[in-house]
């Protein structure tokens, strides 16, 4: 059920809601991409949902940005469907969006945070630790990230585990990186063996399959296959928890200054 149930197409000055994702080569990955949009749009009825993606599988920014131009759209709001302040946030889609430049008329785009600014991502992460094998004093929670160049990077996965850790104690979480950053998914890992934790729950902080998510995968397979004293269970992308259409859906809702969306109007995703 959408925002108070109702289409809110009679609104035509409304903003449309640009979201922008990654990107993935894997058909699985780009399906829940569409699946999200789909989502997004079952909870604002009558919005206008548009999708870019910053890397592979398309359409881009800027081309999809200059179809809501053609159309006349008055303002679009663009959410950053990604994580942590990486360099996608902190320069590519300010610079894409700048492009535009006379392009842009009339059209007004509003750029929001990225979904991962604020307790949103806290919201997001809280859910995927909710099934009870994530719980216990000897559980480690281990959030890995991709990492990047970004100095706040780091320093915001590790807020996360922190206040994740504050909420769900005494389970120990801490945050590890696959490809930039320090401490290494394999060094958490070890880290927690040294700990003899019987049980390691792998929470990854990526939102769609693709590569990355299967590097997680293969390394804790190949960790569990080495080390059969500990177990390894690992979360699916975080995509899949209806909390992500709430908080998309809720950034739309604050920029027209209309009522909050309640968990129970989102609907949970379809396997694609």
């Amino acid at each position: 059920m959408g925002l108070r149930g109702k289409s809110l197409s009679s609104h035509p000055s409304q903003p449309a809601l640009l979201l922008i994702v990654h990107g993935t080569r894997e058909a699985l990955g780009q399906a829940e991409h569409r699946g999200l949009v789909r989502r997004v749009r079952r909870a604002l009825p009558g919005v206008r949902v548009a999708l870019a993606r910053l890397a592979p599988g398309g359409p881009p920014l800027s081309k999809v940005a200059q179809k809501l131009l053609r159309d006349g759209v008055p303002s679009v709001l663009v959410v950053p469907v990604l994580l942590l302040p990486g360099t996608h946030v902190v320069r590519d889609i300010p610079r894409a969006l700048r492009k535009l430049g006379p392009a842009r008329g009339r059209t007004r785009f509003i750029l929001s945070p990225p979904i991962g600014a604020g307790r949103d991502l806290l919201q997001l992460v809280t859910g995927s630790c909710s099934h009870p094998s994530a719980r216990g004093a000897r559980t480690v929670i281990l959030l890995p990230a991709h990492g990047s160049t970004q100095r706040g990077t780091t320093a915001a996965a590790g807020r996360l585990a922190r206040a994740l850790q504050g909420r769900i104690s005494p389970t120990v979480v801490r945050a590890c990186f696959i490809v930039r950053g320090r401490p290494s998914l394999t060094q958490a890992l070890d880290c927690a063996l040294r700990e003899n934790a019987p049980s390691i729950r792998v929470v990854p902080l990526i939102l769609f399959r693709g590569r990355l998510l299967g590097a997680i995968r293969r390394a804790c397979r190949t960790y569990s296959s080495r080390n059969r004293a500990v177990s390894i269970r690992m979360s699916p992308p975080l995509a899949s928890s209806p909390e992500l259409v709430r908080i998309v859906a809720n950034r739309w809702v604050r920029c027209t200054g209309r009522s909050a969306l309640g968990s129970a109007r989102i609907s949970a995703p379809t396997q694609p």
